[in-house]
């Protein structure tokens, strides 16, 4: 079959199924279809807020339908690896929320950044070490370590060379 928008011969597979046309398939392959659709949602205001409200109300009208489809995909490969990314990126959020908590109260006079480090008592710029978790009830709970110290509480990195911290 030939694309109308590519003018490119393709094999039937590369078509949707079209029950309004003639020979059954759509007139434009998929990969031109699926290029129009990204401009006209792109483009359009309107259509981005329909295609949303469209698909979130068949999500819940087929809210069962999609717990399966989700438990499906876990299962796989790229699910597992995609739940992964999910989790890191999670972590990563506390992390940041933290560490912004820590920068608003030091910059509002809350916390106080003191001029060495508490552990080995060098003069350095300090970073915040959540040393009780990033959980939220934590986050102005802090340790002021070198950057020396703070990568030997994190990593367990001992034998670093001290010039890495001056």
């Amino acid at each position: 079959m030939r694309c109308g928008t590519c003018s490119t011969d393709k094999p039937t597979a590369a078509f949707s199924r079209d029950r309004q046309q003639l020979r059954g398939y759509s007139s434009r392959c998929k990969e031109c279809n699926a290029a129009r659709m990204r401009r006209i949602y792109n483009s359009d205001p309107v259509v981005r807020v329909d295609t949303l409200m469209r698909n979130r109300q068949w999500r819940l009208s087929n809210a069962q339908k999609c717990a399966l489809s989700a438990a499906s995909y876990i299962r796989t490969e790229a699910g597992h690896a995609a739940r992964q990314r999910a989790e890191q990126r999670s972590v990563k959020l506390g992390h940041k929320r933290a560490n912004g908590a820590v920068r608003i109260a030091v910059k509002s006079g809350i916390l106080v950044r003191p001029e060495r480090c508490s552990q080995c008592n060098h003069t350095a710029k300090l970073d915040g070490h959540h040393h009780k978790g990033y959980s939220r009830e934590h986050w102005l709970d802090v340790a002021w370590l070198c950057r020396r110290c703070h990568v030997i509480e994190d990593r367990g990195f001992e034998n670093l060379p001290v010039e890495c911290c001056q």
